[in-house]
């Protein structure tokens, strides 16, 4: 467990820190969150072992982590700002890290440079500002860090390598139970993915409470404008029919690579359709009633193996859709799981779906219902089929992701 109790830090008379307090359990993923200048880095780097609090306590499994080796060994960081030396390779890097780490694990870099192919032997100050922060997470997770401490951690990474290095991360945290605390000025980019969030703001905590407690305070609000005067949106939303709608993650679209469509494919029971595999995928598939009469549920199962499978499952009759990280065999566990309300267009449901390796991400009905949920896998789409409660139609379109030509 992480704490920070009561800190105070000033430099030459400003406040940086101002009695910040916040808790980070263990196990889990910890999304502190505050616009420019709340103080997010000045805690950071007191949880690192870099600055000294002029008050208060930092501590790390009890400990204070100042001058402390033992406990600096636990935690591996990432800042905003991430140091290497001049002429330095990730090679060269790589022997600084195994040096200070006595848990880096050689296995699991050679099984990364797969995963970011980069030139080892370039020196890394010739890279982009993206290819610097691959190889900072390329050198930093092969720590095998017990505590792992982000800093604005995916600022200039392309969509489809932000998705990977969340996926990576939320691997360790499952299977290894490695703690994360990520820092960013982005609720939303974090939301999916925390289990723990601190709302932070002058060098001090405003909230900290667990995502759940978080969001059953959410409330809905309802805004009227003049015609002409509609506001200024971010990216991610737009306006559709006067309502406020989440747009999909339409940067994926430039990446789009082979397509394959199916068009009014009866399902009544289970069934597997071709060329709709994949390592990475960005498919969209519609399901409506054939007549009359509604289906029960329908349920897609993404990926699948001897251990564990990832459902997409959706009640008409109850306007839920569910999706849930099984592990296999009895008792069947659910691992986890997100739920919430959508509604029907005319009697049909459109879902897109972007899975990669370890990750699987919905929008409902092209947005429109302001609701996404990732979920995290450890398996490619190598397995997915499609089952119906009674009768029902689906169309389904498909893309392999593509990146610089080759498939991601």
């Amino acid at each position: 467990m992480i704490e920070v109790k009561s800190v105070v830090k000033t430099f030459d008379g400003f406040t940086a820190l101002n009695g910040a307090d916040i808790t980070v359990p263990d196990g889990g993923v910890y999304g502190l969150v505050g616009p420019n200048g709340a103080g997010k880095s000045t805690v950071i780097r007191h949880i690192t072992g870099i600055y000294r609090p002029d008050s208060g306590q930092v501590l790390v499994e009890g400990e204070p982590v100042y001058e402390n080796p033992g406990k600096k060994a636990l935690i591996a960081a990432i800042p905003d700002d991430w140091y290497y030396f001049p002429s330095a390779t990730i090679a060269d890097m790589m022997k600084f890290y195994r040096g200070f780490y006595p848990a880096f694990d050689m296995a699991r870099y050679e099984k990364f440079r797969e995963v970011f192919s980069l030139p080892e032997k370039t020196p890394i100050r010739r890279m982009s500002k993206g290819m610097q922060k691959q190889a900072a997470f390329w050198l930093t997770m092969s720590c095998r860090p017990k505590y792992l401490v982000l800093d604005e951690p995916v600022d200039g990474l392309d969509p489809v390598m932000r998705r990977q290095v969340w996926s990576l991360m939320m691997s360790d945290v499952s299977e290894h139970g490695t703690t994360v605390l990520v820092s960013s000025h982005n609720l939303r980019e974090l939301e999916d993915v925390c289990d723990h969030v601190g709302i932070m703001s002058k060098g001090k905590i405003l909230l900290e409470r667990s995502l759940s407690d978080l969001q059953e305070n959410i409330v809905k609000l309802q805004a009227v404008w003049k015609p002409g005067e509609t506001p200024a949106l971010p990216r991610e939303l737009s306006l559709k029919n006067g309502r406020l709608i989440q747009n999909p993650v339409r940067e994926l679209e430039s990446c789009r690579g082979a397509r394959v469509v199916h068009q009014n494919i009866p399902v009544c029971g289970e069934i597997n359709l071709p060329g709709i595999q994949g390592r990475i995928l960005d498919m969209t598939v519609t399901i409506r009633p054939t007549g009359p009469e509604q289906y029960r549920w329908f349920r897609i199962r993404v990926a699948k193996d001897g251990e564990h499978e990832t459902i997409i499952r959706y009640r008409p009759d109850q306007g839920t859709l569910k999706l849930d990280r099984i592990r296999s065999g009895l008792p069947r566990d659910i691992v986890h799981t997100r739920s919430f309300l959508v509604r029907y267009q005319e009697g049909a449901i459109k879902l897109r779906i972007i899975l990669d390796r370890y990750s699987l991400e919905v929008f409902v009905n092209d947005g429109e219902q302001a609701a996404s949920a990732v979920i995290y896998t450890r398996q490619e789409a190598d397995a997915i089929t499609f089952e119906a409660g009674g009768s029902a139609l689906m169309d389904v379109e498909k893309y392999d992701l593509t990146l610089d030509g080759q498939e991601v």
